[in-house]
């Protein structure tokens, strides 16, 4: 389990959000110079765009990309879903494991736990699409499940 959420729910995820979040500055550059020296937090700005371009091009961040991106998370999801649909509490028997670490840490940014590592714009502020994808994922079982471990084991 672990392995198939390292390739196939982690890039896809922060494809997916970053293509919604890359145009606006204000909601990515919190996330980007938190807890960074007051140097690179003065800097990041003015290379946001240069950076926002490499992001791009690296991640093969552009709205195809993300598109199957979200069909890659989805997929996952439902397999996350049907794992859980038995009513246990974890992923893998009947206590806390790496498998459910990974899954909540990986599903995080397009889940948006209140206790995340890095401050994530409200649900209110995030563009349309931004928000659709969240809320599309709090409805799950799975997104549920994401935020329970954040919740009972962050």
């Amino acid at each position: 389990l672990e392995e198939r959420f390292d390739t196939d729910l982690g890039p896809h995820v922060r494809r997916a959000i970053y293509q919604e979040l890359l145009p606006h500055p204000k909601l990515v550059l919190p996330m980007l110079t938190d807890g960074v020296p007051l140097h690179e937090r003065a800097l990041l700005p003015l290379l946001f765009g240069p950076l926002r371009r490499l992001m791009r091009k690296s991640m093969r961040i552009d709205a195809a990309g993300a598109a199957r991106s979200m069909a890659k998370v989805n997929e996952v999801i439902a397999e996350v879903n049907a794992r859980l649909a038995d009513g246990g509490r974890y992923l893998v028997g009947d206590r806390f494991t790496a498998a459910d670490l990974s899954f909540a840490a990986l599903l995080a940014p397009a889940a948006g736990p209140d206790n995340y590592a890095v401050p994530l714009p409200p649900l209110e502020v995030l563009p349309p699409a931004a928000a659709e994808i969240l809320r599309g994922i709090r409805a799950t079982a799975a997104g549920q499940f994401c935020l329970r471990m954040y919740r009972e084991h962050r």
